[in-house]
Parts: structure tokens; C-alpha cells; sequence
């Protein structure tokens, strides 16, 4: 089964590779790819768990490399987003590299760039989706699971013409660091799932408890939960 969270880290990852092989030849490159990933993440998810990371990695140095390398800090790091060659939006990093690309007009987006001051070899960009675990040991079905078709509208929407060919995710796979169990309460039966040998509870979505919207009680939080096929 493939998770969401290596599909779109991957799809992130290809994302980002193309933009420092642009960058490291012109130090910037076309921002409409990630426009539309920022566009969709920000105003087309419901579920409260995608979790979205943007931040600089500065990388380190090799015994090749000048001595220096590794001494580049974030305030050495410049990010700005131009439009025709103009600086149309500053992009604050903060003290752990963390940043937060803006969302721009999709009438202009065809012209503008995202720059870099510093080359590839030096600084690389992360635009990475996951998911984020439940931080209560109850969450409503719905909440909890209304996660699959995010993931689905996503996968088909990034996929283009090629989505006739991405999976469908239809189970939730959670992830435990000891013996669990997750029930499940709708009107006409109790739903009871308990950890296999690999300390893993894998769900497949029911329509009629979307519609109801149950409860889901877990006796301990997961460590990590993600859409599968």
C-alpha cells in the first residue's frame, strides 16, 4: 500500500529538485508549481491534519568543499518572490528556517519567480505535505477520515491528465508505539480494531458513518496515521 505521506513528499521532493536545478543556474525559477500546491493546500483541505512544512535547510559542508561552507547561517539566506523582475514579496525566515510562501494572483503568476541568493550546493528549500496525529483520544469520523478525500482531490487535481493512474485512498493505517485499540460507536454497532503483530490498525471509510459521524475513541494516540490505498 503507498501512504500519502510518500506520495506528496515525493511529489514535494520532485518539486524542489526542479527548482534548484533552475536555481543553481539563474537562482531563481517559475513559482506557478508551487503556487498551485500552496493554492490548494491553504483553500481546498477540510481535514485539521494535513500538515504542511516550509523551511530552509542549510546544508552541510563536505571535506571537498571550501572551509567556510558550513558556516552560512539563515541571515545570510535571502528569499524573494519577483514579478518581471521585480521584488513584489520579502520572505521572512525565521530563527529555525521556518517560512511561509505567499499564495499570488493566478493573472500574474505565469511571470513570477521564486529567488534564492545562495546556490544549490549551499541552501535548499523544503516544501514538504504529511499528516499530523490526533492530539485527543477522541475525534469524530468525519473529522478523522474526511482526510481520504482530501488526499484523493489532491493526488488527482497535482496529477493532471495522468490520474487516471494515481491510486484511490480508502483506508486509514495508524501507527502505535504499544498495544492499542481504536473503537468505534455508531448507532447500530460497535466498531472494535486492535493492533496487529506490527503494532499498526488499518480502517477502511464507511459512507454511512461519514454520514453519521460517530466518534472515534482511541486508547492511546497514534504515532503517525496516513491515507492508504
Amino acid at each position: 500500500m503507498k501512504s500519502l505521506l510518500t506520495s506528496l513528499v515525493l511529489g514535494s521532493l520532485l518539486l524542489t529538485n526542479c527548482l534548484f536545478a533552475a536555481e543553481s543556474q539563474s537562482r531563481d525559477t517559475d513559482y506557478q508549481q508551487i503556487n498551485k500546491l500552496l493554492v490548494h493546500i491553504k483553500t481546498k483541505t477540510s481535514s485539521p491534519f494535513v500538515d504542511v512544512n516550509q523551511n530552509v535547510v542549510i546544508k552541510t559542508s563536505d571535506t571537498d568543499k571550501a572551509p567556510n561552507t558550513n558556516e552560512l547561517t539563515f541571515e545570510d539566506v535571502r528569499i524573494w518572490i519577483s514579478h518581471k523582475g521585480e521584488v513584489i514579496n520579502e520572505v521572512p525566515i525565521d530563527s529555525e528556517g521556518k517560512i511561509d510562501l505567499p499564495i499570488i494572483d493566478e493573472e500574474i503568476v505565469s511571470d513570477v519567480k521564486f529567488n534564492v541568493n545562495q546556490d544549490s550546493s549551499l541552501v535548499a528549500i523544503n516544501l514538504s505535505i504529511g499528516v499530523k496525529v490526533p492530539a485527543t483520544k477522541e475525534v469524530s469520523y468525519r473529522e478523522l477520515f474526511i482526510l481520504l478525500e482530501d488526499t484523493n482531490i489532491f493526488i488527482n487535481e497535482m496529477a493532471g491528465s495522468l490520474s487516471w493512474f494515481t491510486p484511490s485512498m480508502d483506508e486509514m493505517l495508524f501507527k502505535f508505539s504499544e498495544p492499542a485499540t481504536i473503537t468505534i460507536n455508531s448507532k447500530k454497532k460497535t466498531y472494535l480494531f486492535k493492533t496487529d503483530d506490527e503494532l499498526e490498525i488499518s480502517i477502511s471509510m464507511k459512507r454511512k458513518l461519514m454520514k453519521e459521524n460517530p466518534l472515534v475513541i482511541f486508547s492511546h494516540l497514534p504515532t503517525a496515521m496516513s491515507p492508504e490505498d
